[in-house]
């Protein structure tokens, strides 16, 4: 586990993070035979006749608050060694989006069919929503990614960071 731990650590070091890197340790294990494993911290950083003695415990609590059964004796497999870095980072600043109270435009038109029938909507392409802009539903709302569906009775409004908010108005 040492050198999982000095590999994930320098990463993160390569990355320019030099301060409060925390390090998670942790084993996939089952008992012999079986084809499910369960995951378990381990909180100490050497393994030695004490701290194995209580990982081995500590699997057949878990096992037995899991599963509902617990074999003391059976062979224990480690299946995986985990080992997690992570290195406090600043929380981004969210970019706002464009402001406009002018009602937007469509880039086109579309037939959709809905529980109610088919209408020709308005489609909208996202990147072009502006912060104090209102759609109403029934219309689309497309991105490269993905399309948001509004039926009708639906208000979309953009938040200033961009995020679509969707609330029934009917």
């Amino acid at each position: 586990m040492a050198e999982l731990i000095a590999e994930s650590v320098g990463e993160l070091v390569d990355q320019g993070y030099r301060e409060d890197i925390s390090v998670m340790r942790g084993l996939e294990m089952r008992y012999l035979g079986q084809n499910y494993e369960l995951e378990l911290p381990v909180p100490f950083e050497r393994f030695d006749a004490t701290t194995t003695e209580a990982l081995w415990q500590r699997f057949h609590e878990a096992h037995e608050a899991r599963f509902g059964f617990a074999i003391p004796g059976e062979i224990i497999e480690i299946v995986t060694y985990t080992v997690t870095a992570v290195a406090p980072t600043p929380k981004p600043d969210a970019m706002p989006i464009p402001t406009g109270s002018a009602a937007p435009e469509p880039k086109s038109r579309r037939r959709v069919w809905f529980v109610d029938g088919a209408h020709e909507v308005p489609v909208f392409e996202r990147a072009s929503l502006c912060f104090g802009q209102t759609v109403l539903g029934p219309a689309l709302i497309e991105e490269d990614a993905s399309v948001t569906v509004l039926e009708r009775g639906h208000r979309l409004r953009p938040d200033a960071a961009g995020h679509l908010l969707i609330d029934v108005v009917a």
